[in-house]
């Protein structure tokens, strides 16, 4: 099913302008996500179809995961154990790789990601990747200091606009 998606997403591309002209949500789907030939890790990961498809062919992101990793001298031999904060987490995609190496056996990963619908995926992939004694998700904005803001909400993202007005 998750191949036949992707194949209709690939191949018709007027069926995509179609679903934005149309204002309809892009589905979000599941798939197992092999990332890095060096490293061999593997999880489930949702996302809606275009960010999927990117993570499925060359991953997300990957120049920081494999320079986060360099950093570390992380070695699948060796236990990590470090402690990981991901400020603006989205879909989970280094979440779910922070944790499976650098954070794995006993680290920790903090993921802050206010969007709901996005936070819910991301917490389902938690869940679905057996990683909740890693892996702490938290439906937060995170920022330099305490204040209210204003966050623009997007169908598959979000934004802070800046600091609401108090009266």
């Amino acid at each position: 099913m998750i191949n036949f998606l992707y194949s209709i997403y690939r191949r018709y591309p007027l069926l995509r302008l179609l679903k934005t002209k149309l204002r309809l949500p892009t589905p979000i789907i599941s798939s197992t996500i092999f990332w890095s030939d060096k490293y061999k890790i593997c999880f489930k990961f949702y996302a809606p179809i275009p960010t999927a498809l990117k993570a499925r062919r060359r991953g997300i992101e990957s120049t920081i995961l494999r320079t986060a990793l360099h950093l570390f001298n992380y070695d699948v031999k060796h236990a990590s154990s470090k402690t990981i904060i991901d400020i603006g987490a989205n879909w989970g995609f280094l979440t779910l790789v922070f944790a499976k190496t650098l954070a794995f056996p006993n680290g920790k990963v903090f993921s802050f990601e206010p969007h709901p619908t996005i936070f819910k995926y991301l917490s389902l992939a938690v869940k679905k990747n057996n990683l909740n004694k890693i892996i702490s998700p938290f439906q937060l904005v995170v920022g330099n200091k305490t204040s209210d803001i204003i966050l623009n909400i997007f169908p598959t993202t979000s934004n802070a606009l800046g600091n609401s007005i108090k009266k």
